[in-house]
């Protein structure tokens, strides 16, 4: 098993399949995809994509941060989107598209 290894969203996507193909994954081991799966990969990035412009045309570009960690500091500073986002501690890697700010309280 890989000494650096942390929970990402492969990992949690192959757990959704097969714990053991998560379990590989978190091993540092990954295969070769196959077709259909490099297809669903290409659509997923385009529709990725697509949503990106999207909110990108509908709100004002101050309202818009990109390709930060997420830490208390930069989700204070109270972007309504938070795009291409990184959450990393010892255990955890997980890339998010995007975030949306949701009204109310927060314990931040």
């Amino acid at each position: 098993m890989a000494t650096n290894s942390s929970i990402t969203v492969d990992v949690l996507n192959g757990y959704l399949s097969c714990k053991y193909k998560a379990y590989l994954r978190f091993a540092g081991q990954h295969g070769i995809k196959s077709d259909y799966e490099a297809t669903l990969i290409e659509l997923r990035q385009e529709v990725r994509l697509k949503a990106i412009e999207k909110i990108r045309l509908q709100f004002p570009e101050h309202t818009l941060t990109s390709n930060i960690a997420l830490t208390d500091s930069a989700l204070k500073r109270g972007a309504c989107f938070v795009l291409d986002a990184q959450l990393q501690d010892d255990c955890f890697s997980i890339h998010f598209d995007a975030l949306k700010r949701a009204d109310g309280s927060s314990d931040l």
